[in-house]
């Protein structure tokens, strides 16, 4: 693939990545979405690179991606309670003021049952990247995959 080819490609699948990122609804199309325009952004990264030093990148990607991957499915340290409750409680009131919108847990607003989850997931995060603790990554994770979003209720 040439330069000019690849760019486009780029910009194509970082266009679609950013469109998933800033829709308000959250629904299994999104995160599809989300997924695989992230997947053709890190290809199409990896592309840019001379051959020579691809096979080291995508190497030790895979090896660095299969660490992060078991530390976050076999890892389970129990996290500090009352540290997550305080980023939980802080998270819900960096909410206030968020525009309204129906089946929304996005930067472009919440609803009312957006908000808990959207709150829970950024406390996970936070809370788990200051501990180094892929078990809160992993409940982050499980709630953003399996929650039970406004549009799935609706069907």
């Amino acid at each position: 693939m040439n330069r000019r080819r690849t760019g486009i490609y780029l910009a194509t699948a970082y266009l679609v990545w950013a469109w998933a990122v800033w829709n308000p609804v959250h629904s299994r199309m999104v995160q599809l979405v989300l997924g695989l325009s992230f997947s053709a952004i890190a290809i199409g990264a990896f592309s840019l690179f001379p051959r020579s030093v691809r096979m080291k990148l995508v190497v030790s990607t895979a090896l660095g991606i299969g660490l992060l991957a078991g530390a976050i499915l076999f890892v389970k340290i129990a996290p500090n309670r009352a540290a997550l409750r305080a980023h939980f409680v802080s998270e819900l009131e960096r909410q206030e003021g968020r525009d309204y919108v129906w089946g929304g847990e996005g930067w472009a607003g919440v609803d009312c049952s957006g908000l808990p989850r959207r709150a829970f997931r950024l406390a996970c995060l936070h809370q788990g990247l200051g501990e180094l603790n892929p078990y809160l990554w992993r409940l982050a994770i499980e709630n953003w995959l399996f929650d039970a979003s406004a549009e799935a209720m609706k069907e």
